[in-house]
């Protein structure tokens, strides 16, 4: 990790962080070969990945005056997802109503995001209005989700951010990062119980209720 960079931005859930050239090199090789991903380069991306985001993580709850030691112990098997977005370019029928993705947190703790670059990803400002946001390949974008929020009793807020269709296609790789499936994540010091997995199904059940049986 070359710099890490701690702020006002951070605490308003929004960070750059320039982070090793893995990714740059993951999209080089993407580009080559027509956005097919080499199976040895992303489990050694994922792996340094996940150390990373536990270093970050711990950062975080220093800089908001918490004991970075206390997350640990909660992700010795963390619920890590990496997943791979391809948006296509916008197409001319599109209104402004069509989004990739609308408006929306993510449901997790910490989700470090690499891109190709390409704009289309918008964060919206606490006092209203959007921000566009593009990262090139080498830096993550930082997000912060509810369950993290919801962990550190509100000193940090999720981050709310939607993605644009733009003329021209967009590749992004997600990590999301959440600690062990039992790690209790309910509001440090508040006497409560909350399991990670139920907080996270909870959320999923009330996003895919057509899913769901009758």
């Amino acid at each position: 990790m070359r710099t890490l960079i701690i702020s006002r931005c951070l605490i308003a859930g929004l960070l750059l962080l320039r982070m090793i050239r893995l990714p740059m090199r993951t999209y080089r090789f993407m580009r080559r070969t027509s956005g097919r991903i080499s199976l040895r380069v992303l489990p050694r991306f994922c792996r340094i990945t996940i150390c990373k985001a536990l270093i970050l993580l711990c950062a975080i709850a220093e800089a908001v005056g918490e004991d970075g030691e206390y997350f640990r112990d909660k992700f010795t098997r963390p619920m890590a997802l990496l997943r791979g977005n391809f948006y296509p370019e916008r197409p001319v029928w599109a209104t402004e109503k069509d989004f990739g993705i609308a408006t929306h947190t993510d449901y997790g703790c910490l989700t470090l995001l690499a891109t190709d670059g390409s704009p289309g990803l918008e964060v919206r400002k606490r006092g209203g209005g959007w921000i566009p946001l593009s990262a090139p390949p080498g830096e993550f974008v930082i997000n912060f989700g509810a369950m993290l929020e919801m962990w550190m009793g509100g000193k940090i807020k999720a981050t709310p951010h939607r993605v644009i269709g733009t003329n021209a296609e967009r590749i992004s790789v997600p990590l999301f990062f959440n600690p062990n499936h039992d790690a209790d994540v309910a509001p440090i010091g508040s006497g409560q119980s909350i399991d990670a997995w139920v907080h996270l199904k909870k959320r999923y059940d009330e996003t895919y209720v057509h899913l769901q049986k009758k």
